[in-house]
């Protein structure tokens, strides 16, 4: 018989948690909460960084780097080594942001609840691309490595090719 054990309780976890590779950490962003690192073996936390999410983090191990949005309208790469934020960039009067995903070698992309579509730098957090769809989003956009699609508000689904560069 498989059993669970309790490793941990939380307060308001509105997102999926992510699991690192080698299975040790969990990940877990908590709205209105800190956005933590826990052993995966008993639930101790590992490190903790104020603020709250509002997406569901992307955790890039290469790079040592964890990307998310913020439940009050930012977008962050953190350290996965020592949870320091490395930038931080202000959505302003974008809206909330999607799930940022990574798009080919070096950018982001994320969708604003206020209709617009970011592609950033993922080293430095400035902004490369944007683009205003008119419809307010519902979720992060996906990517297959040659098209940015994006489900709006209105249900209409908007294709973008990509240049990787």
């Amino acid at each position: 018989e498989r059993k669970f054990e309790r490793a941990g309780r939380f307060k308001d976890v509105d997102t999926s948690p992510v699991i690192s590779a080698d299975g040790k950490v969990i990940y877990l962003a908590i709205v209105d909460g800190d956005f933590v690192a826990l052993r995966t073996l008993d639930g101790t936390t590992l490190w903790a960084v104020p603020g709250g999410s509002s997406s569901f983090p992307d955790v890039d191990e290469k790079a040592g780097a964890i990307y998310l949005s913020t439940s009050d309208s930012q977008v962050q790469r953190i350290s996965i080594k020592d949870a320091s934020i490395v930038w931080t960039l202000n959505l302003k009067n974008r809206g909330l942001g999607s799930a940022p995903i990574r798009i080919g070698k070096s950018h982001l992309a994320l969708s604003t609840s206020h209709g617009g579509i970011l592609i950033l730098n993922r080293n430095s957090g400035e902004i490369v691309w944007e683009k205003q769809l008119g419809y307010g989003t519902l979720a992060p956009p996906a990517f297959d490595g040659r098209r940015l699609v994006v489900l709006t508000a209105r249900n209409y689904l908007l294709v973008h090719r990509v240049d990787e560069n």
